[in-house]
């Protein structure tokens, strides 16, 4: 399932997997977004996938929370 996410009224960019998700939050998270315990969690959650082979499905779910959070879902 692929998760369009962005800044409220601006452009949506398809988040395919945990590598394009970790980029998300890594480079182009808005400023003005919360970093809180959602957001961290999320950041784990797709390192998880990348070291340890965990599961995807949590990590996209992590993600999906962060991003609802920070205003960046439709």
């Amino acid at each position: 399932m692929v998760v369009y996410a962005g800044p409220a009224g601006g452009t949506r960019i398809p988040v395919r997997d945990t590598v394009r998700a970790a980029k998300v939050l890594a480079k182009e998270w808005p400023k003005r977004a919360e970093r809180g315990a959602k957001y961290f969690a999320a950041c784990r959650a797709c390192l998880a996938v990348a070291e340890k082979g965990a599961d995807p499905e949590r990590a996209r779910k992590a993600f999906v929370a962060a991003a609802e959070e920070a205003g960046m879902l439709e």
